[in-house]
């Protein structure tokens, strides 16, 4: 029976069995009512469906705008229009592109996946490659059921392989648009032959339109931000080396040429001059060399250094602990023009705390000792007795009075390393065997408080 609301048919009411029907009036009357019931219900719940999304999509929109006026980051901002549209849309994957100006690539700069999806969107689409970038092309949403059968869309041969792995190929792109220029797209993904709604596609938009004021002010943001760092880094450079600074600073060429150095630096490293340092070479102040080469690695790697523990050696020859901080300054091509850094003497911590450590691990170590020596002396006491009464009732020629005088002496033996347990006061150890970890003289570690 089809299920109808105002001439529109709105689904189909089945009954099967395995005999014929023999439907009387009242059957039919209520039939008939059923389905009348039915048709209002699933009316009032589509509308219902339309009114929820309306709101949740307000209402989402409003705290987006909310984000706006807190965070100038965009990665924060696209992740949650990324996980709004997913949630609001319905569909398994959702992704906003960010259009970089000097190579016009689409790159990802947020993404939200259902979790039991294994779906990856690409992460760099060339220019005028997938939906995103038809749609950037066109500057107009686009949409497909299928982007791998669409001879509109053009993936690269990775990227089709990639998509040909899983079930999300129904795409629904809109470009990212600020004064009709783009600077991105915006895409949603769900499974083969998904046929997005307009209903869908303007709320990507009202998305669209978010993420684009986002991303341009992003823009503006980091061009400020830009800006003042250049002069920071400018005043940096008018400052230099400040002689007041109680921790070494130098500055150095990537070969490692010492360009310049501060007075605490000198001091710490106990060099007469400065002329003398600076005709050094920045790794021969390394008193181990793999330091140094960690140290190039890093930076090559990050362009900064933080809290790098090193051990420097001085002009005398000893060698001192220090943590290093350091980072590349790049001309704007990014070829480095130098290195800048901060050295800071921390042996006397280095010793303070190899000192705690030494104390930690005595006391562990005599609570151990003096808790086992309770727990031997007890049960020695027990056989010592014993055995010294078993030695009074043999005779003089017994076979086992030496057994049980040798037994005595291990004993008099074990006593007296409970004795040393409870006397320890120090950690002396000796290798009893090569090859094998030492062990402690339980001695030594007793007579060092003895004497």
């Amino acid at each position: 029976m089809p299920i109808l609301f105002q001439d529109q048919i709105l689904g189909v009411l089945s009954l099967t069995r395995t005999t014929p029907f023999d439907l009387d009036d009242d059957d039919t009357e209520l039939l008939d009512s059923l389905v009348a019931q039915a048709a209002v219900a699933i009316r009032n719940a589509r509308l219902f469906a339309g009114s929820e999304t309306r709101r949740r999509t307000a209402e989402a929109l409003a705290d987006l705008l909310r984000l706006l006026s807190q965070t100038l980051e965009v990665e924060t901002v696209a992740q949650r229009i990324a996980e709004d549209v997913r949630d609001l849309l319905h569909v398994g994957a959702a992704s906003v592109y960010h259009l970089e100006p000097e190579t016009d690539d689409l790159v990802v700069i947020a993404s939200s996946v259902s979790p039991d999806s294994a779906f990856d969107w690409v992460l760099v689409l060339p220019r005028g490659y997938g939906t995103c970038g038809l749609a950037v092309q066109q500057k107009a949403p686009i949409a497909s059921s299928d982007v791998l059968a669409d001879p509109r869309i053009v993936y690269s041969e990775g990227a089709r392989e990639q998509l040909q792995r899983t079930d999300y190929r129904a795409v629904l792109a809109v470009p990212l648009l600020v004064q009709n220029r783009p600077i991105g797209a915006i895409a949603v993904a769900d499974g083969f032959g998904r046929v997005f709604s307009e209903t869908a596609v303007q709320l990507l938009q009202a998305f669209a339109d978010q993420a684009a004021v986002a991303l341009e002010h992003a823009r503006l943001y980091d061009e400020a931000e830009h800006r003042r760092r250049q002069a920071e880094d400018t005043e940096e450079r008018l400052r230099g080396l400040f002689e007041r600074v109680p921790v070494g600073i130098y500055r150095t060429t990537p070969e490692g040429r010492i360009l310049d150095v501060n007075r605490a630096l000198i001091t710490m490293l106990g060099y007469p001059d400065r002329a003398t340092l600076l005709a050094m070479n920045a790794t021969d102040v390394y008193a181990r060399v793999e330091d140094r080469q960690r140290w190039r690695s890093t930076i090559e790697r990050d362009g900064v250094i933080r809290d790098m523990e090193v051990e420097l050696r001085r002009h005398d020859g000893s060698v001192i602990s220090a943590r290093e901080s350091a980072r590349a300054v790049c001309a704007a091509s990014g070829r480095v023009l130098h290195y800048e850094g901060t050295l800071e003497d921390v042996t006397e911590r280095k010793r303070a705390e190899i000192a705690q450590r030494q104390a930690e691990a005595l006391r562990s170590v005599t609570e151990l000792a003096n808790a086992a020596a309770h727990e031997i002396n007890n049960p020695l006491l027990v056989i010592t007795g014993n055995l010294e009464l078993m030695a009074r009732r043999l005779g003089p020629d017994d076979p086992n009075r030496d057994s049980i005088q040798r037994t005595l002496e291990a004993c008099q033996r074990i006593s007296e390393m409970v004795q040393h347990m409870g006397k320890i006061t120090r950690l002396e150890v000796r290798n009893e065997w090569p090859g094998l970890s030492a062990i402690l003289d339980l001695k030594k570690s007793a007579d060092a408080g003895e004497g």
